[in-house]
């Protein structure tokens, strides 16, 4: 009996997930290597090494009188990078935030990119008249290719949006997005984590903007971010079990025992 094949049409949140959680893995672990070893002797020798190398080049600027000086700038520099190693994780934590939403969105637009391509019901629901050009249609005279640069102009018009107009979309295409943000379709302890705060979805991405445009850095331990690590897990794959809902078209998570070869993509 021949070996069954691989659905071709399919929706990536795992794929996605793993591409997210690279990001959060890297931190989890340096984390607790500062934990084990302390990140600060790890890096302060190599930090203080670099500085010894350039001032024994500029050596000359200090006389031989004046050598006590020189252990003075060594000993401010040394502070200096000591207040820096400090910072480093938190940054890192912040990257890895602006990370996340990125891979994450990438998702949504990748989700977006499937149902139009492969449901021309869900193509009408998000084109507008301005996507079509009629003199696309008569110089081409070529359906296919006219339908293509309509699916192209949706595609570029979702990815100019924000998060809150692009999880609009998906509304549009009858799916309740609230529900997604709720964790709805996922174990009640899941829920309840989240739904204490019901603006966490909001707020993951208004932070993110902080990060990027006010230079804040809002996150200062790894909790936080492996917390919303998790959730767009969770959120991911409610929305693909909603896609599949409406529109049968199914999931990698659910199709990855079966069919190994559907990560081969990512």
């Amino acid at each position: 009996m021949a070996e069954e094949l691989a659905p071709k049409v399919f929706t990536r949140p795992y794929a996605y997930y793993l591409r997210l959680n690279r990001y959060v893995a890297i931190v989890e672990y340096l984390t607790e290597v500062d934990r084990v070893h302390g990140l600060e002797k790890i890096i302060l020798p190599i930090a203080m090494r670099d500085f010894a190398a350039t001032m024994s080049q500029l050596g000359a600027i200090f006389p031989p009188d004046q050598q006590d000086l020189s252990e003075k700038v060594r000993q401010s520099v040394e502070q200096q990078k000591k207040d820096e190693v400090k910072s480093y994780l938190p940054i890192l934590y912040n990257q890895t935030i602006i990370m996340t939403c990125a891979v994450f969105e990438a998702f949504l637009t990748d989700c977006i990119s499937v149902l139009i391509n492969n449901n021309q019901e869900a193509l009408k629901v998000l084109a507008d008249i301005k996507d079509v050009n009629v003199f696309d249609l008569i110089n081409q005279g070529d359906l296919n290719k006219s339908l293509g640069q309509v699916r192209e102009r949706v595609m570029n018009k979702f990815s100019a949006c924000n998060i809150h107009d692009k999880l609009s979309k998906f509304t549009n295409l009858g799916i309740d997005i609230n529900q997604v943000k709720r964790l709805e379709g996922s174990k009640e302890s899941v829920k309840e984590s989240y739904n204490r705060e019901t603006e966490f979805f909001g707020t993951i991405f208004q932070r993110r903007n902080d990060i990027v445009h006010r230079n804040f850095l809002p996150f200062s331990d790894i909790t936080e971010v492996a917390r919303i690590d998790k959730y767009f897990l969770h959120f991911m794959v409610n929305l693909t079990a909603g896609i599949f809902r409406k529109y049968g078209i199914n999931a990698d998570i659910y199709l990855m025992a079966k069919h190994p070869s559907v990560l081969q993509d990512m």
